[in-house]
């Protein structure tokens, strides 16, 4: 009996060593993974705020240039208006 205890207490010896080895030699690969996808993830969330910023700002430059064309197309039309009534 002693002896199938002492057997088992090696088994389990062994097993935890080689739990602490493959321990060892996974979680650094996957700490630097997760620092590289941090990184990763922070340039791509900044690259996405300048974007935004872009389109926000494209949007403010096209409506703008909407309002101006309207005013032009206003201005036009009271000119074609007062030229048409002149010559009538």
């Amino acid at each position: 009996m002693r002896e199938e205890l002492n057997r088992r207490a090696r088994e389990l010896d062994r097993l935890e060593v080689g739990a602490v080895a493959a321990w060892d030699r996974t979680i650094p690969h996957f700490e630097a993974q997760i620092n590289e996808l941090t990184a990763t993830n922070h340039d791509l969330t900044q690259a996405l705020d300048d974007a935004n910023s872009r389109l926000v700002a494209d949007a403010q430059t096209i409506t703008q240039l909407r309002a101006a064309l309207a005013e032009r197309d206003h201005r036009l039309a009271d000119q074609a208006r007062q030229y048409g009534g002149e010559s009538s």
